[in-house]
């Protein structure tokens, strides 16, 4: 244990906090707008990782998300797990909009 202001007792072993990073995810947004990163956070969600949005924390621009370093090194794996296969996923979308989009250019000529 470890004294904190006030003269109170910090648990040190059992605390959860940690570091973090900014990851640039704005490659893997359509448009690089705040309803686009909205969206890729739902793909995570649903895919069962969470990273904070840029939006959360005043991002000077859409596409930054946050990882929190807060969890013991087997979950933080699970969850880097399932974000590469969200973004794996994330591109593949993209490709096929930007397909789509070709495709849709070529019949209007």
């Amino acid at each position: 244990m470890g004294r904190m202001r006030g003269g109170k007792e910090a648990d040190k072993e059992n605390s959860n906090c940690g570091h973090f990073i900014w990851i640039d995810l704005r490659h893997f947004l359509e448009e690089v707008t705040v309803k686009e990163e909205r969206k890729l956070a739902w793909h995570m969600v649903r895919a069962g990782v969470w990273l904070a949005t840029g939006e959360s924390f005043q991002s000077e621009e859409p596409g930054w998300f946050r990882i929190t370093f807060a969890l013991p090194e087997g979950e933080m794996a699970l969850g880097i797990r399932r974000l590469s296969k969200v973004l794996r996923e994330a591109k593949r979308e993209l490709l096929r909009a930007h397909v789509k989009k070709e495709e849709e250019m070529l019949i209007e000529d």
